[in-house]
Order: structure tokens, then C-alpha cells, then sequence
């Protein structure tokens, strides 16, 4: 076995992965890390370092190859136009069932994609809306609550921290319907929530 091959399989105590396809996802999350303090995360990005590319089947390939390195993987990715999007979420749903003493790996995923996450934060009155959305409209949306927003804009976590409770909320108001429709929606909140348990 190859020094590079020993080192991906050496294990990392109690550590968890946090995999995004995008840079905008990573430096969100990572900012979100330091922020409460979590030394035992690592977050990576598609086409990052590691290379292993943003389709939602090549980010789970790359969980797959490290599994037995994490207590806990996360793959983030959004819906947008990947052909492997339902059968990623499908492979990953059989590999819980069965992971026995494997890692989990869980999907976060956000239809259309992440800016809806961002745009829960700002929803008022009793329910978000569940108007289904293309991703450039989730991306104008957002701007006219944070009119710098760009793709790897640095600070959003800190910009949206103070709103995190609405935004949990919302995501599971959302959660609610999505056997209906899953746009639009997100599952960061399942990921966030899973965090904070560790800050406890």
C-alpha cells in the first residue's frame, strides 16, 4: 500500500467532514467552525486541494474512499442540473441503512441550491414561501437582502448568524412540504443542528 493511501485511511478521532461543491458553501461553513469553535470539523470544496470534483456522485465517491477516516461525513451539494443528483441522494439513503460501523455519510442538499438557505433567514410571518425557484432567482433574491452577495463572498455566516434561529425554523417549516415538492428546499438545518449538538 502507497504512503498516500495509508495517511487517506489512518483514522481521525471523533473528526467530521464536511464536503461542499462549491467555494461559497466551504468558506460558509468553515467561517461557522471557527466561529463555535469546532477543531475537530474539516470542511473542502469540489475542484479544492483534494480535486474530486462538485457533481453530487463524485463528492460522494470521494466520502466513500474516506469513510473510515470520520465519525460523521457530510456531502453538501445543490439540485441545479446534475444528472446524478436523484440517484447520489438514493445511494446515499441505502449506505445509512447499512453503513454498520462505517462513518455516516448524510446528504445536505439544497433545491434549487445554497442561496435558499440564505434567503431563509430573512423570511418573515408565520411560513416561508414554497414557490418553486430557479437558481438565478434564489440568487437575486438574496441580494435584496444582502446586496453585496457574490459566489465566495467571505463573512456570511457572520452576517446571517444574528437570524440563524429564524432560519432553522423556516428550513423545518419547509422540511414539512417537501414531500409535495422538494423546491424549493434545504437541509443545511440538519447539518447546523448536528453541530451545535457538539458545542453542548
Amino acid at each position: 500500500m502507497s504512503k498516500s493511501r495509508k495517511q487517506a485511511n489512518r483514522p481521525l478521532k471523533q473528526a467530521i467532514l464536511i464536503m461542499c461543491e462549491g467555494e461559497t458553501e466551504a468558506i460558509y461553513f468553515r467561517d461557522m467552525r471557527d466561529d463555535l469553535g469546532l477543531k475537530n470539523v474539516i470542511v473542502e470544496y469540489g475542484n479544492s486541494r483534494h480535486c474530486f470534483g462538485n457533481d453530487p456522485s463524485q463528492i460522494l465517491e470521494y466520502a466513500l474512499y474516506n469513510r473510515y477516516r470520520y465519525e460523521k461525513i457530510f456531502c453538501t451539494f445543490d439540485k441545479d442540473n446534475h444528472a446524478k443528483y436523484s440517484s447520489t441522494l438514493d445511494r446515499i439513503h441505502k449506505l445509512d441503512q447499512n453503513r454498520g460501523d462505517k462513518a455516516g455519510i448524510k446528504a445536505i442538499n439544497s433545491v434549487p441550491c445554497f442561496e435558499y438557505w440564505l434567503l431563509l433567514h430573512f423570511c418573515s410571518g408565520s411560513s416561508p414561501s414554497t414557490k418553486p425557484m430557479t437558481q438565478v432567482e434564489a440568487k437575486k433574491a438574496i441580494k435584496l437582502h444582502i446586496p453585496s452577495y457574490k459566489g465566495a463572498m467571505n463573512g456570511l455566516w457572520g452576517i446571517t448568524k444574528p437570524r440563524l434561529d429564524i432560519a432553522l425554523r423556516n428550513a423545518r417549516l419547509v422540511a414539512k412540504n417537501d414531500n409535495v415538492s422538494d423546491n424549493p428546499s434545504t437541509r443545511v438545518h440538519e447539518l447546523i443542528q448536528d453541530l451545535r449538538c457538539c458545542v453542548c
